[in-house]
């Protein structure tokens, strides 16, 4: 559970791999809180999610790559101007 704030939502996505509620609402944060209290399935599933995506996208060998790529496609760009 998170505020739909920055690059949050681009991590979370609501209802599959986490629970966004607005900024600045407490009674929002409040049924959202309540809602995994009172939901253990849902509180397994998007914790599952949340973890698989996180391995995913943020493990070490996967992020080299991303900046392996990155640096490939900058110098490649400059190799060729």
């Amino acid at each position: 559970m998170a505020t739909a704030v920055g690059g949050v939502p681009d991590m979370l996505d609501h209802g599959e791999s986490g629970l966004l509620v607005p900024p600045r609402d407490p009674d929002a944060l409040g049924a959202a809180v309540e809602r995994l209290l009172t939901d253990s399935a849902l509180a397994r599933h998007l914790a599952w999610r949340a973890e698989t995506i996180v391995a995913r996208r943020y493990e070490p060998v996967a992020r080299a790559k991303v900046l392996l790529d990155l640096y490939a496609e900058v110098v490649g760009d400059r190799c060729t101007s």
